[in-house]
């Protein structure tokens, strides 16, 4: 807290470098073996060399301030992955992208109701999300029909081979909000309430490649596309009655709607 009045700002920036190895099922013998600090062989067949690869970066601030009795708050966030997936057939390599978002709310009493009312933006990014073939296999060759057929008998590496698929997302998301709870009597409150989003969705993939078992097959630069824009409403009411200083029950219609 740096600011001396009735505002507050808080700032947090996190990184995270995590590395994973695929798991596996061990029985009560190997199991054994690990207690006793020895190793224990992997078991993923051809595909040795299965794990991941991720480094995260976050940066998020908070600020708060009074206006008498009202409260005005504002917070924002940003986050970045890169991350490498050795997975089977494919190496999945993704490093240009981000995630943000920024929400502001001002919450306030006149006479008898508590207003709240806010706006919302979040936007999802992501350029060239490849998938590789493994460059380092050892494969059979069959020929039938005059189609000749390469199938994977081994791995030794983890070097990059062909160009599987590229995709793209670029999706955002824009709300509004507001809500009243209004005091109708010594124990029964009217909570009203409505949000707007916006969203847009659009979403590319080109394959030039598919892994399927222990073969790659051409795709010819196949390429899907999605691309959305919605408005979603969710409006609610509810009744809340106070039995006591502790406990309340309350009846409430309300509608949500999402994308496809």
């Amino acid at each position: 807290h740096i600011i001396d009045d009735t505002s507050s700002i808080e700032m947090s920036a996190k990184y995270y470098d995590t590395q994973s190895d695929k798991i596996q099922t061990i029985d009560e013998e190997r199991f054994d073996i690990f207690k006793s600090g020895g190793t224990i062989p992997n078991d993923y067949g051809m595909w040795v060399f299965n794990k991941d690869d991720k480094q995260t970066r976050t940066a998020d601030i908070k600020y708060k301030k009074y206006f008498g009795e009202d409260l005005l708050k504002v917070s924002g966030f940003y986050k970045t992955l890169d991350k490498t997936q050795y997975q089977n057939g494919k190496i999945k390599i993704s490093g240009d992208n981000y995630n943000a978002g920024f929400d502001m709310e001002y919450a306030f009493e006149r006479e008898n109701s508590s207003y709240l009312v806010g706006f919302t933006y979040k936007k999802d990014k992501t350029k060239d999300s490849n998938q590789y073939k493994y460059a380092d296999i050892n494969f059979t060759t069959k020929t039938k029909d005059g189609v000749t057929t390469e199938t994977i008998t081994d791995v030794f590496g983890t070097s990059i081979g062909d160009l599987i698929s590229t995709g793209n997302t670029d999706n955002s998301l824009i709300g509004v909000y507001a809500q009243d709870e209004i005091r109708l009597s010594g124990k029964w409150k009217l909570d009203l309430s409505l949000r707007i989003d916006r969203v847009k969705i659009n979403v590319d993939n080109t394959s030039y490649w598919k892994y399927n078992g222990d073969k790659y097959i051409s795709q010819s630069g196949k390429l899907e596309k999605v691309s959305q824009e919605s408005t979603l409403y969710t409006p609610r009411i509810s009744f809340i009655y106070a039995l006591n200083s502790s406990t309340n029950i309350y009846a409430l219609i309300g509608h949500g709607e999402q994308t496809a």
